[in-house]
């Protein structure tokens, strides 16, 4: 999956978190980085990186369930509507039936509820 914006590039995310997850998992640990990283260093390295990536997750999960909210407000719109045109379409109906006794005049549409 390609979080940027466009499906054609390098997908930066994905290389993101393949190399926080690296570094969580004590890859500059090793004893050829002993040189340039000290190991209290190397602690708060991979401390940093589980944070790097704990944060990521959040935000991927607040996006998640805001578009969750957003598609079920658009499917409660698209609910709403079509009762509503239903609702017209049966008044309309009852309304222009001809053999209804009350054909042209306001229906109590409770009268018409099952």
């Amino acid at each position: 999956m390609n979080y940027d914006c466009d499906i054609g590039h390098f997908n930066a995310i994905e290389k993101i978190v393949e190399l926080l997850g690296k570094i969580a998992q004590g890859k500059y640990a090793k004893a050829e980085y002993s040189l340039v990283i000290l190991p209290e260093q190397g602690c708060q390295l991979r401390n940093l990186a589980l944070e790097g990536l704990f944060q990521m997750l959040l935000a991927l999960e607040k996006f998640s369930e805001e578009l969750e909210k957003e598609n079920l407000g658009k499917e409660e719109g698209k609910i709403n509507e079509n009762i509503q045109i239903f609702e017209a379409n049966e008044q309309n109906i009852i309304l222009n039936d001809p053999n209804e006794q009350n054909a042209g005049n306001i229906i109590d549409p409770e009268k018409y509820s099952h």
